[in-house]
């Protein structure tokens, strides 16, 4: 009994007075926000950390963080930037640089937060397969983090990643995101889904586009185009504006398996996520079908989920595409009382021809690139018995042959909240 008491108590002993050698306190640790990788100069990669400096911005003037000048300084925006260092290295790999960083910092780096992996444009279109499936192998990144391809240099968009509203890093990070899945204009993916895309034999992959906008498109005097443009077709770092945050998401990378191929620009996107069922709310711009001077706007949304149909003839794939959108009359600029029930016909009809011929543009674009981002193979492996006879069959090579029919199916269900319209009053009478 003395022996059971006595090995007890030593155990208990042992337990107790061990330490968690291993361990790390919180303040031990430098988070990362946003990981860029470019290609390298000096070595494989050129590898971006964002990390907080925890420290309180005092708006004084002087050196930049991380050994570079302020970004605030050079962009002309309001300087956050003493909050957050940018530290870049030449490296051959991601977790190599780390360590190379880790030589420069008292804490130690830990990028198991970071929500942003940004690729250079240059990089993406070389070949970034093999360096993403890398990633995933390692704990600490996880495959949650959004996966972003950066026009021009994924440095620079770090540098200039200073949220103009909002002081959180992570919770600005969220709300963009948040922002691109509402307004559709960019396809978001993550890390896991690229990785998924990339390896499957029913898709390819694609991310969201993102670019710095030096606001030259903004023009001071010029012509304005005639008519109104439903689709904008606008690509990142394209949009004629001035101020707020200098970068946008806006638009969609095409991968071949691990190389970009193309890319989608903001309502091909929307197109993109009609045909997979995500698309969640937009507004559009149409031309009034009575007074086609003027433009009337539409606020759509996805009513289910679309109906897509395969079939093969003599072993080309024909692909039936339905879409099922539903909306309400947002705003319209005609001072005329007219009748709505004459109205939202015309309306619906003509948002459905140039819709259908903008979901038709950008399949055959896609179909093109031999590019199946739309996910029809999900569909088309069920016209297969085995999964051999499906892979044999190498659907990403033959989307190129598909033959692809679309209809869209679109209903306003509410006129908004004015009852009646009345004419403006003016000294030349009602409406003039």
């Amino acid at each position: 009994m003395r022996k059971i008491v006595f090995l007890a108590l030593c155990l208990f002993t042992i337990v107790s007075v061990s330490g968690c050698q291993d361990a790390n306190e919180l303040d031990e640790w430098a988070y990362v926000y946003t990981i860029g990788i470019d290609k390298g100069t000096s070595d494989n990669y050129r590898l971006t950390l964002q990390i907080p400096t925890f420290k309180q911005s005092s708006g004084s003037s002087g050196g930049g963080v991380g050994g570079q000048s302020s970004s605030s300084e050079s962009s002309g925006q309001s300087s956050q930037s003493s909050e957050y260092a940018v530290i870049s290295i030449d490296c051959p790999s991601l977790y190599v640089g780390i360590n190379m960083i880790n030589t420069s910092l008292s804490r130690t780096i830990n990028v198991m937060h970071a929500k942003f992996i940004v690729i250079s444009e240059e990089l993406a279109k070389e070949n970034i397969g093999q360096m993403a499936d890398s990633l995933i192998r390692d704990r600490q990144i996880r495959r949650i983090a959004h996966f972003i391809i950066v026009k021009g240099e994924a440095s620079k968009f770090i540098e200039a990643f200073n949220p103009v509203v909002g002081t959180a890093m992570s919770k600005n990070q969220e709300d963009m995101i948040k922002q691109v899945d509402i307004s559709g204009l960019a396809a978001d993916t993550t890390l896991g889904d690229f990785i998924e895309n990339l390896k499957a034999t029913k898709s390819q992959p694609y991310a969201s586009l993102v670019a710095i906008n030096d606001f030259s498109s903004l023009k001071k005097s010029g012509d304005k185009p005639s008519g109104t443009k439903t689709f904008m077709n606008y690509y990142a770092g394209q949009l004629p504006r001035k101020g707020g945050n200098q970068y946008e998401i806006l638009g969609t990378a095409l991968f071949d398996g691990g190389k970009m191929i193309g890319e989608l620009n903001g309502d091909e996107s929307r197109v993109l996520l009609m045909t997979q069922g995500k698309f969640q709310i937009a507004s559009y711009a149409i031309e009034d079908p009575i007074e086609t001077k003027l433009t009337d706007t539409l606020k759509v949304r996805q009513q289910k989920k679309p109906r897509i149909q395969i079939s093969f003839q003599n072993n080309e794939p024909i692909i039936n595409l339905t879409i099922f959108l539903e909306g309400d009359l947002q705003a319209v600029q005609s001072l005329e009382d007219k009748d709505d029930r004459e109205l939202i016909p015309l309306l619906e009809e003509k948002f459905k021809a140039a819709l259908k011929e903008e979901v038709d543009q950008t399949i055959d674009k896609c179909k093109k690139l031999n590019c199946d981002v739309f996910g029809f193979g999900n569909t088309a492996c069920r016209q297969f018995f085995t999964i051999q006879e499906w892979e044999d069959y190498h659907w990403i090579s033959n989307f190129k042959n598909a033959t692809v029919n679309t209809k869209i199916e679109f209903i306003i269900k509410r006129d908004g909240t004015l009852l009646k319209n009345n004419p403006v009053q003016s000294t030349k009478g009602a409406g003039k």
